[in-house]
C-alpha cells in the first residue's frame, strides 16, 4: 500500500525540496522513547520519513522514564516558539495541546484516508477534540498482558493461567522453587499497570468503565474494590524484594534472562523480546491477565504534529498519512509489539502475540470492551489519574492499609 501512496507523498515534498536552500530544516520528533525495544521502533519511523524525501531529527529521548520532565520541556519549547515538527505524546496531553493551538489540525488528511472508519471508536476518542483530528495514533498497545519465561512455566508444568487462582497457584510453585515469582520495580506506572489489570479481573468491564472512566462507582463498586486492594497486597508479597528500583524494561529483563517467573506489562515488552532474538513459545509466552479475557485495556501512542513555519504544511501532512498507511502500521507494530491503530489490519507477519493482540481489538472494538488504560492517563482527567497514583502505589509498597486506600480514592471521586 504504501509503494502506491509514497509517489503521491513525493509529489507534494518534492517541488518544496528543490525551492529550498541545500541544507532545508530536517523534521524533528520529540519522543521519550530510549530502551532497547523502542529505539528499534524509532529507526523504523525514520526510515520511512527519509523515504519521504526529508532530512531526519530526533531529540528528548534522553529523558526516557520522566514523563513529567518530558512534559515540561516540550511546553517550555511551545511557549518559547520552538516546538518541533512533532512529538509522541500521551492522550490526556492532546487535549491540553490543542487548547494551546499549538497543534496543526489534521481533518483534511483524515478525510481524504478514511480515518473516521478504519480507527476503533476508543482510539478516535482519544485522538479527536471536539470534532478535530489532531493528533495521529500510531499504534494500540493492550496493557492486560502477562509474560512469562517459557522454560520455567514448562519447568513448573503451569497451565494456562485463565483465572485468578491459577495465577496464585503458579506464583506460589515458583516461590517453592527458589524464584522470582513476580517481577516488578518500585515504579508507580508499574503499580498502576498491575491495578488496573487486577481492577478489570475482579469486577469486569461495566465495573471498570463505571469507576475508572465514568468516575461514577456505586456502593457494590466498593465492595469489589476492596478484593482489589485485597489483592494487591496478596501480589506483594510474591515480588522481588532486591530489585524495587527497576525500571520496566529491567522487570521485563528478569523474565528474558530466567531470573523472575512472570511480569504484567503492556504490549511494548514484545520489543524488547524482539530486539534481543528471542522467540515466542520458545523463550516467552503471553496470556491474558486471569480473569480479563475479552477485555482490551490499552493505550494508543499518539503523534501530535505542530503549527510552525520550519516545514510546509505538505511536508507534515505527508507524514500524517504515511504513518497511517496500512503499511507503516504494520511494520512499526511488528516492532512495536502493539496492534495496528486500524481495524482493518492485516495479521501476517505479526507473532502469536500479536496476531491475538489485533484479534482482541477488534473483537473489543464490536463489543465496547476496548477500554482506556489508567496507568497510561487515558481513562480519566489528569488530575484525577495523576491522584490515583500516589494512592495505588502507597498500598503496594504496605504504607497504607486496603482501607486507607479506599478511603483516599473516595475522596479523589467526590472532589470538586
Amino acid at each position: 500500500m504504501l509503494k502506491l501512496v509514497l509517489p503521491a507523498l513525493l509529489s507534494l515534498v518534492s517541488p518544496l525540496a528543490a525551492a529550498q536552500d541545500a541544507e532545508p530544516a530536517p523534521f524533528e520528533l520529540y519522543h521519550w522513547w530510549g530502551s532497547a525495544g523502542e529505539r528499534d521502533a524509532v529507526t523504523t519511523l525514520r526510515r520511512y520519513v527519509e523515504q519521504l524525501g526529508v532530512r531526519w531529527a530526533e531529540s528528548g529521548r534522553v529523558q526516557q522514564g520522566n514523563l513529567i520532565g518530558y512534559r515540561q520541556t516540550l511546553a517550555q519549547r511551545i511557549e518559547q516558539g520552538d516546538g518541533p515538527d512533532a512529538a509522541v505524546v500521551l492522550s490526556t496531553d492532546v487535549r491540553q495541546l490543542m487548547n494551546s493551538n499549538a497543534l496543526l489540525l489534521l481533518d483534511d488528511v483524515a478525510a481524504a484516508n478514511d480515518w473516521d472508519e478504519v480507527v476503533p471508536t476508543a482510539v478516535q476518542r482519544l485522538s479527536r477534540v471536539e470534532g478535530h483530528w489532531v493528533s495521529i495514533p500510531i499504534n494500540i498497545h493492550s496493557t492486560n498482558w502477562i509474560w512469562l519465561n517459557a522454560a520455567l512455566a514448562h519447568q513448573l508444568d503451569l497451565p494456562v493461567l485463565d483465572t485468578w487462582d491459577d495465577f496464585i497457584v503458579a506464583l506460589e510453585k515458583a516461590r517453592q522453587a527458589g524464584l522470582v515469582p513476580l517481577a516488578i520495580g518500585d515504579e508507580a506506572g508499574q503499580h498502576m499497570l498491575l491495578f488496573e489489570a487486577v481492577s478489570a479481573g475482579v469486577g469486569g468491564a461495566e465495573f471498570y468503565r463505571r469507576v475508572f472512566l465514568q468516575l461514577k462507582p456505586t456502593e457494590p463498586d466498593l465492595e469489589l474494590l476492596k478484593v482489589v486492594f485485597a489483592r494487591m497486597r496478596e501480589l506483594r508479597d510474591y515480588a522481588q524484594t532486591p530489585g524495587l528500583g527497576l525500571r520496566w524494561n529491567e522487570a521485563t529483563a528478569m523474565v528474558r534472562t530466567g531470573q523472575a517467573l512472570v511480569q504484567l506489562q503492556g504490549s511494548w515488552a514484545i520489543a524488547e523480546f524482539n530486539h534481543f532474538g528471542l522467540v515466542e513459545g520458545q523463550d516467552y509466552l503471553c496470556q491474558r491477565f486471569p480473569d480479563t479475557q475479552g477485555m482490551v485495556l490499552f493505550n494508543s501512542d499518539q503523534i501530535v504534529v505542530f503549527r510552525n513555519q520550519r516545514t510546509s504544511d505538505s511536508v507534515r501532512a505527508a507524514f500524517a498519512t504515511a504513518l497511517m498507511s496500512p503499511e507503516v502500521q504494520r511494520e512499526l507494530n511488528i516492532t512495536k509489539g502493539a496492534a495496528p491503530a486500524r481495524v482493518d489490519a492485516v495479521a501476517d507477519g505479526f507473532s502469536g502475540c500479536g496476531r491475538k493482540a489485533i484479534h482482541d481489538v477488534r473483537m473489543g472494538n464490536m463489543r465496547g470492551t476496548l477500554l482506556e488504560s489508567i496507568a497510561m492517563s487515558g481513562a480519566s482527567p489528569m488530575s484525577v489519574s495523576h491522584a490515583f497514583y500516589p494512592v495505588v502505589s502507597g498500598h503496594f509498597r504496605g504504607e497504607i492499609s486496603d482501607q486507607e486506600a479506599l478511603s483516599r480514592l473516595q475522596a479523589i471521586w467526590t472532589s470538586p
